[in-house]
């Protein structure tokens, strides 16, 4: 192809590219603006290729030089926008995660109620009966919380031997394994999830109702409530990720299962890295708070507190902006 015929096909998008280039960077963008950047990575991929057949066909050195300086440039904003990772990790948790979990409230709702239902049921009838957690777990395993949780001391001693900083990377490892079976078991069309869900909820329920009989219930209970805020939410969280994926493999509409999956996938990993997030913040109050040797009502009331930040951050960050 002639260059002056190649120059007339592909000047206007050489022209587009230049004025996107000219007015984004560093400006407040409009709406027009801000559709015109979702493009411009397709755009900039034209140009590298009328780059590369300027220099295979070898036109004139002024054609090269200003297609190269315009892939230098776009080169540049777009690399340098990638960049950005903890303007974007802000933006992640202030707008986009928040926003994500009310627009999913139906699945969040979901995930509570299969959560949270067997927790109680379980927790009243291990409540009632000192027996009935043997139900859900073996005799070795019911004595070793008991033992612990015996006194306060032990729980103390108990971490000091290990370290704060090695239980932190153990309650990271047992949460997030928690939260991606809840979330992996959406692909076993939402069933998985709620099996999770589910179990975990009856465990915790019948641990709890069988720990709030005395001697335990004085060191149990002071001990879980600083981190239970962000862990649990964390968790439903990561179902009703889990319960996106279930619908999508059982509801496809027009779609083929694997495009409906691929489509709904990018809003349901937004909710698991969410509540990993939350899950990784649950492990450090819990490996650096939950033992410290402080009154009962000092923790009660920073769990509290806890549960306002959780809830007063899932309903309300991220309002007026756009996820």
């Amino acid at each position: 192809m002639h260059q002056s015929r190649f120059e007339a096909e592909a000047s206007p998008r050489w022209q587009r590219l230049e004025r996107l280039l000219d007015e984004l960077p560093g400006r407040r963008l409009s709406a027009r603006q801000k559709a015109e950047l979702e493009e411009m990575p397709a755009l900039y991929r034209q140009v590298c290729s009328d780059y590369g057949l300027a220099l295979k066909r070898r036109y004139t050195t002024g054609l090269a030089g200003r297609l190269h300086t315009l892939v230098l440039r776009g080169h540049h904003l777009i690399y340098q926008q990638r960049g950005q990772g903890l303007r974007d990790l802000i933006r992640f948790i202030g707008v986009t995660f928040p926003c994500r979990v009310r627009r999913a409230w139906r699945f969040v709702a979901l995930s509570l109620a299969f959560f949270l239902l067997p927790a109680l049921v379980l927790g009243y009838g291990a409540y009632r009966d000192d027996t009935f957690v043997y139900s859900l777990m073996p005799a070795s395993e019911v004595r070793n919380m008991e033992k612990m949780y015996s006194n306060q001391k032990l729980i103390e001693q108990g971490r000091g031997t290990q370290g704060d900083a090695a239980m932190f990377g153990y309650y990271i490892e047992h949460n997030i394994g928690i939260g991606f079976q809840c979330f992996a078991g959406g692909l076993f069309f939402g069933l998985g999830s709620l099996f999770f869900l589910s179990y975990n909820g009856m465990i915790l329920g019948g641990v709890a109702g069988h720990l709030s009989h005395p001697p335990y219930a004085a060191s149990f209970w002071p001990y879980v409530v600083g981190h239970s805020p962000w862990e649990l939410s964390a968790v439903v969280l990561c179902g009703a990720a889990g319960l996106m994926l279930g619908l999508r493999l059982v509801q496809p509409g027009p779609l083929r299962r694997v495009d409906a999956l691929r489509q709904i996938a990018p809003q349901a990993v937004q909710l698991v890295l969410g509540g990993a997030l939350m899950l990784v913040l649950a492990a450090a109050i819990e490996a650096f708070w939950s033992a410290l040797p402080l009154s009962a009502a000092v923790k009660y009331g920073f769990s509290a507190l806890n549960w306002c930040a959780v809830l007063g951050y899932l309903c309300l960050s991220g309002r007026g902006h756009a996820a």
